[in-house]
């Protein structure tokens, strides 16, 4: 399925990401402002398939928020970037509420969309870290 796809992408992401915080300096904190502005696409990322998950996997079911609450665990942002987080991760969650009233192909087409950006994501980070 399509959103177990989605799902499995960002928490990779989640995993990759508290990895590498762990051993230093968070993804972040680093001074990058490319590397902030990769974290604050996730949490956009993440707010949208929070509401596509949630609409077409069960309503009631929180685990994009948790995972989000997770992420800004791992990285312990600066209190403006964490605001930052949380204002894209609910923008992009408002965002896909507008576009998508049920679950159909489009919207499933919507979610692979947002797995491939988390994955490339996910990647770029990775890559840039270990540089």
């Amino acid at each position: 399925m399509i959103y177990s796809r989605t799902r499995n992408s960002l928490i990779a992401t989640l995993l990759a990401l508290g990895l590498l915080g762990a051993g230093g300096q968070s993804f972040a904190q680093s001074n990058s402002g490319i590397k902030r502005d990769q974290l604050l696409q996730i949490a956009g990322i993440m707010g949208a398939v929070h509401y596509l998950h949630g609409q077409c996997d069960g309503k009631g079911t929180q685990i994009w928020r948790d995972n989000m609450k997770r992420l800004i665990d791992l990285e312990k942002p600066a209190p403006e970037v964490r605001q930052t987080m949380i204002e894209r991760f609910n923008a992009q969650y408002e965002v896909q509420r507008q576009r998508f009233s049920k679950c159909n192909k489009k919207r499933a087409k919507e979610a692979a969309r947002l797995a491939g950006e988390g994955e490339r994501l996910t990647a770029e980070m990775v890559r840039r870290l270990s540089d």
